[in-house]
């Protein structure tokens, strides 16, 4: 099985960005250095615009490429990215698991997101590892 560098019980995940609906960049945990949170949050805000504009709001996403898969949850005025290793199989509950992981970081943080303050949201990253974990970890 493929792993990354962040923890071998955290297999196959390449990180999870956190931006507003407008695409503005809030918190990233990056595992594979190659992606860049800041593109990928301008990436979300600009279809986020187009869904609001054209279908209406988009609660959810799935983009497929030839090695990674993005699930895209919409909720709060935030969206969370998670972007995978084509391996992991997205399904409804890790679809659950990440959707209690933006509304952990919005109950959280709802009064500090419009921060500027750099490493304001840092100790989230301790609590998103844990909790992805033990996700993998039992199921």
């Amino acid at each position: 099985m493929k792993t990354n560098s962040l923890n071998s019980n955290i297999p196959l995940i390449k990180g999870i960005v956190i931006c507003k609906d407008s695409g503005e960049y809030v918190f990233d945990l990056m595992i594979d250095s190659d992606l860049n949170p800041l593109l990928l949050s301008s990436y979300v805000g600009a279809l986020s615009l187009f869904g609001h504009d054209n279908v209406g709001k988009i609660d959810e996403i799935i983009i497929k490429s030839n090695n990674i898969e993005m699930l895209i949850i919409n909720n709060y005025k935030l969206v969370f990215i998670t972007i995978l290793d084509k391996t992991f199989a997205i399904n409804h509950d890790f679809k659950n698991e990440a959707e209690s992981l933006l509304k952990t970081f919005y109950e959280t943080y709802k009064e500090d997101i419009n921060s500027v303050e750099v490493g304001k949201f840092e100790p989230f990253k301790k609590l998103l590892k844990n909790k992805l974990k033990e996700f993998l970890e039992t199921n």
